[in-house]
């Protein structure tokens, strides 16, 4: 947004924009013990029982993750709606990192349709 320069401003103060933050930057870190073994990554493909669409995602709890797309839990995709009920057509993995999984998902995106399901490899 432009700085508007016809409005008066008390002297010491200056306008604030998105691209000039105004106080430090906050930045997140995140400990954890690498001993401690984390759960393998997952991409998958949903196929849709109706309509035969089919869905890529990744995650690290396939059942958990279809129940989500099926409306059973909170959390699914808003594209998965209309296509309900899903089933896991196609499952890669697993993988050691969320990166190499959406690797995979990339991969799998590229493709079309029921070709998603085809070997991957």
């Amino acid at each position: 947004m432009p700085h508007r320069t016809d409005t008066a401003r008390p002297e010491g103060t200056r306008t604030a924009s998105i691209d000039q933050p105004t106080g430090p930057r906050k930045s997140a870190t995140v400990a954890y013990d690498a001993a401690v073994p984390r759960a393998p990554w997952f991409a998958y493909v949903l196929v849709s029982v109706r309509t035969r669409r089919t869905y890529v995602g990744v995650t690290t709890d396939v059942v958990r993750r279809t129940r989500q797309h099926n409306g059973e839990l909170a959390g699914g995709a808003r594209s998965t709606r209309a296509g309900r009920p899903w089933r896991v057509g196609a499952l890669h993995g697993p993988y050691a990192t969320r990166g190499e999984a959406q690797s995979v998902e990339h991969a799998l995106r590229r493709r079309r349709g029921l070709r998603r399901l085809d070997e991957f490899g």
